[in-house]
């Protein structure tokens, strides 16, 4: 039976629970709810899941986009993709926890409704479908300060560019890559903005990865976006490749950048906009035969700080919270760096009893900047 459209709607957009949405329901190719303002429209699954539909699978596909996408500047970051299974057979089950990196605890019954989600990695289940606000204090008023020339070096940054606490896409890849590696019932996950040039070097270090073919790629490899300047390139947004037509990716900073699936086609269709020619799309293979990727901390303060300088940068910015920073280099005018402070705070991903899936678990007060479509 054919459900109304907004209960349709309403039900996909249930992210964080077990879905429980009928196996075959469908709506129109192109749909909206007055209501809810959610307008909805569904894939062609045999396109964009085959390997599910070679199980003997019938996957319900949509591109699904709340009103808050809705106001995104590019169609191509105006929704989450949402991808219902429906009850599977334990064979299919057993086939799809492999396929998509054995790193899933949601568990076998045979009544069940799954979702694609249910079967990827924990890190992914945990922030999917979620936006991050971001906060920061930015030109800190430090100019009336009196020092000397090294120790305003110090300070320059905090007057230039404040401290911000936000999420991006290769931090979002990162963590993701690295959670793989663990099958601990809790796995940390940093909550930070590796520097640019740092991530950069990550994304292009044979002893992290690899460079492979975008004809070979398969879950678990990373789509790598780069714009080049003069003989160099530098990174400018990664993906996560769950196959060859999808991707986890967080689409930007902002507060209204999801966490989402989405297609790969959309991503590289939005970022030809700004970058061109053979280097602005490579991918990564992170095998487990590589080094692991280095896990981003907080920088000490009584070693990144003269005494002097952390005296005075504790007194003026008691708010800023100096045990949780990190430093490093954002691509400033002319090419050099451009000194960036940003929190760093760790929290974990546990496994929710009652679905199985990973879910965040840590500080109030760092969990609240996470907030459900």
């Amino acid at each position: 039976m054919k459900k109304p459209l907004n209960l349709v709607l309403t039900i996909a957009l249930s992210f964080a629970a077990v879905t429980t949405m009928a196996p075959h329901v469908s709506f129109a190719a192109s749909s909206s709810d007055s209501q809810t303002g959610i307008k909805g429209i569904q894939l062609d699954a045999n396109t964009v899941v085959p390997e599910l539909v070679a199980l003997g699978i019938q996957p319900q596909v949509y591109k699904i986009m709340p009103p808050r996408l809705q106001e995104q500047d590019y169609p191509e970051d105006q929704y989450v993709l949402q991808i219902t299974l429906g009850t599977l057979t334990v064979d299919q089950f057993t086939k799809l926890k492999s396929m998509y990196g054995a790193n899933s605890f949601v568990q076998y019954n045979a009544q069940k409704n799954y979702n694609l989600i249910d079967f990827l990695p924990r890190a992914i289940q945990a922030t999917v479908n979620t936006t991050f606000t971001q906060t920061g204090i930015s030109g800190l008023p430090l100019g009336d300060v009196e020092t000397t020339d090294e120790i305003h070096g110090e300070i320059w940054p905090f007057q230039k560019n404040g401290v911000s606490f936000f999420t991006n896409c290769w931090g979002t890849t990162i963590e993701v890559l690295r959670s793989l590696r663990s099958q601990d019932i809790v796995t940390p996950y940093t909550l930070a903005w590796p520097a640019r040039w740092t991530a950069d070097e990550y994304f292009k270090d044979d002893k992290y990865s690899s460079k492979v073919k975008e004809s070979a790629i398969r879950f678990g490899d990373v789509l790598v976006v780069s714009q080049k300047s003069d003989d160099a390139t530098m990174l400018q947004h990664t993906a996560f490749i769950v196959n060859k037509s999808i991707v986890f990716e967080k689409t930007d900073t902002m507060d209204n950048d999801p966490y989402r699936l989405s297609l790969r086609a959309d991503v590289i269709s939005k970022y030809k906009k700004f970058f061109s020619g053979e280097e602005a799309f490579s991918y990564r293979r992170f095998s487990s035969d590589k080094e692991i990727l280095p896990t981003e901390v907080a920088l000490n303060p009584n070693q990144y700080f003269t005494p002097e300088a952390l005296k005075i940068l504790r007194e003026t910015l008691p708010e800023i919270p100096f045990n949780n920073l990190s430093a490093g280099c954002e691509t400033g005018l002319g090419g050099g760096c451009d000194p960036t402070i940003t929190e760093i705070h760790v929290i974990n991903v546990i496994t929710n009893p009652q679905t199985g899936r990973g879910v965040l678990s840590g500080d109030p007060n760092v969990l609240k900047h996470f907030r459900p479509l």
